[in-house]
């Protein structure tokens, strides 16, 4: 193999690596590397359940951000790997709970 070759193709490698620790670094907070997500299992144990605190719903979850929706609000449609929705009957009771 050629140096110029050689020398194309150990640049080649070092900027498809750096593009991965670039990747990588865009999933992960700042916290220690941990990877912010909603666990959508916990989730689940906050329904049925009445004045849920949005502290304690991230505290379970592991969600950065909680969204409380009633019958009738408008919301949004777009997915976020760290957030809670908790939808909630007229009396506060969490009838549905979601990562996204």
């Amino acid at each position: 193999m050629s140096k110029q070759r050689l020398l194309m193709t150990t640049t080649a490698l070092f900027f498809f690596s750096l593009s991965l620790v670039a990747c990588t670094a865009n999933d992960n907070n700042t916290n220690g590397g941990s990877v912010d997500r909603c666990n959508p299992i916990a989730a689940q144990t906050l329904v049925g359940r009445s004045g849920v605190m949005e502290s304690e719903a991230k505290s379970v979850t592991g969600a950065v951000t909680v969204r409380r929706i009633s019958p009738g609000d408008m919301v949004t449609q777009d997915f976020q790997k760290d957030r809670l929705t908790m939808e909630v009957d007229g009396h506060g009771i969490v009838m549905r709970a979601v990562c996204g």
